[in-house]
């Protein structure tokens, strides 16, 4: 009892004073107060559609036949949609109800409108779709798709309109965050679409003070997950796409919008892969959001433009040669209001070389509270030091933070990086670990265990990518006939079974190397042999 106390006063302890007022506001007008949704009115509220650019076509998810797939789970619904859908957990509900399949390529007209009627039809029963966040998603989706098809239709504009009087009495003031600024992007949409002026006041607002505060200045969005940045980049470039084609207002929002909007297409071009795929730091699954190529096309039919940036504030930093792409974290875990998609990672890494991922994060499956969850937010799950099988930050439940992990960076140069954190303070350890790139063709990582405490048990652990091949001679890894990996120092070097999660619900058997050491451990990681094409 005094262990769940505790740790939910250490997630509490952060909250800001306007999320702990909304909190208590919702909770308990929640108990008093219900959505009305009365159609007798559906005539006093127009629509005006939009004019836009091509937007970035959404993932297939939809076929002809009603079959739904999302998070890489199939549903058929053979006769009306249950919009409540329950099987598969609250993020495929959400999916469900977010309507982004409008906008796929090829779905047909008469199907996307059939969908929209009868969601409307039952728009009184339904539950977790009313939930701010699915309809700022799902009001964006409609707008867009009734303006692409250039469709009147009374009765949606006003259901439409219903939606965002719910949403409008219902902003995330209480998470803050991603979940803000979506409400924000929405309002912003509905303010052109019903040219309503306090719904664009309102969205302006929100958007300057969220989009200054969590857009970082080296261009990171400040809850550090590439995932999350696609999307929210997505969701900005719709926006730009949306003030720039339509003359209701002024485009005083455009230069603003446009100067995050390359901020952000920095940074993300920076943190990937020259697969354009991305590291999978914090909550992060590729299939999810728009990949790095197509964010950067659809940045440039709006005319924006970006330059190379310095990884900084965000707390990633990337080491790189002709050889090889190695990108750490020695960041702060999130914000600390807000770690919801935080994970125990800290002085993580991933690394790439021969055009091939090889050492990787374990990635994320699934958001639903449990032993896979909470073992994916884990330290072991990450490239890292674990001491005494023990989480660096108090990660819980499915999106909760207790004590977090406070990193010092000590020396941050072009080809090195040292920084301690006190995740371990308290059983009187600290870690510190020295990323340095010795030359084109060599990394190595130094580990030392700094306190009083001297009974431990520290375990460094690299994750490979399922594909990665190896061989072990004289304790020195040799990682698909080209990489070595020499650890100096080590008590003990053992290879295990680990799941590598590269999209939600998907896991691939792949290998994890665990060196057991005391006081301090030497990584080499030597590309001199790597063969290129």
């Amino acid at each position: 009892m005094i262990q769940k106390i505790l740790i939910r006063y250490h997630t509490l302890k952060y909250l800001k004073p306007v999320q702990i007022y909304y909190r208590l506001f919702y909770f308990i007008r929640k108990r008093i107060y219900h959505p009305n949704f009365d159609f007798s009115a559906k005539n006093q509220v127009k629509g005006y559609p939009l004019s836009f650019f091509n937007f970035q076509s959404a993932f297939p998810t939809l076929s002809s036949d009603m079959k739904f797939c999302f998070l890489n789970k199939e549903y058929t619904f053979k006769e009306n949609v249950d919009w409540n859908f329950k099987n598969y957990g609250k993020l495929w509900t959400y999916n469900l109800n977010y309507f982004d399949y409008l906008l796929q390529t090829g779905l047909d007209k008469k199907q996307g409108l059939a969908l929209i009627n009868d969601y409307c039809k039952n728009i009184a029963n339904i539950k977790d779709g009313l939930e701010p966040y699915p309809i700022s998603l799902r009001g964006i989706n409609w707008i867009k798709f009734l303006s692409v098809n250039k469709i009147t239709d009374t009765a949606i504009e006003y259901c439409l309109y219903l939606q965002y009087k719910q949403l409008e009495k219902n902003l995330e003031y209480h998470l803050l965050a991603n979940h803000l600024l979506e409400n924000a992007f929405s309002l912003l949409f509905a303010a052109y679409y019903f040219q309503d002026e306090a719904y664009y006041q309102k969205a302006k607002k929100i958007l300057h003070k969220e989009l200054n505060e969590q857009i970082l200045d080296d261009g990171a969005h400040f809850e550090l997950s590439p995932m999350y940045h696609q999307i929210l980049l997505q969701r900005l470039l719709d926006a730009i796409n949306l003030v720039q084609n339509n003359p209701w207002k002024s485009n005083e929002l455009n230069g603003f919008m446009i100067s995050k909007a390359s901020l952000m297409l920095a940074w993300l071009k920076t943190m990937s892969w020259q697969n354009a795929l991305f590291p999978l730091f914090n909550d992060a699954a590729n299939g999810i959001a728009p990949g790095t190529s197509e964010l950067m096309e659809y940045a440039a039919q709006l005319s924006i433009k970006t330059e190379a940036i310095k990884l900084n504030e965000s707390g990633y930093r990337k080491f790189s040669s002709s050889k090889f792409e190695m990108i750490v974290d020695v960041g702060k875990i999130g914000p600390s209001y807000q770690p919801g998609h935080a994970h125990a990672d800290t002085f993580n890494f991933e690394l790439f070389a021969n055009g091939k991922q090889i050492i990787v994060d374990t990635g994320t499956s699934t958001y639903e509270a449990g032993k896979q969850r909470l073992l994916e937010r884990g330290t072991s799950a990450h490239n890292t030091v674990e001491m005494n099988g023990l989480n660096q930050s108090q990660i819980w439940a499915s999106h909760r933070v207790g004590k977090r992990a406070k990193v010092k960076i000590l020396e941050d140069i072009e080809k090195k990086c040292l920084a301690v954190h006190d995740g371990y303070k308290n059983i009187g350890i600290f870690h510190q670990r020295t990323f340095i790139q010795q030359n084109e063709s060599k990394i190595s990582i130094e580990d030392q265990i700094k306190g009083y405490n001297q009974y431990y048990t520290a375990i460094a652990r690299i994750h490979l990518h399922p594909e990665v091949e190896y061989t072990i001679e004289n304790k020195t890894f040799c990682l698909n006939n080209s990489i070595k990996i020499i650890f100096e120092n080590a008590e003990d070097i053992n290879v295990c079974n680990y799941f590598y999660a590269p999209e939600f619900n998907k896991l691939i058997e792949a290998k994890c190397i665990e060196v057991k050491f005391k006081s301090s451990l030497k990584t080499i990681i030597d590309f001199e042999t790597i063969i290129y094409n």
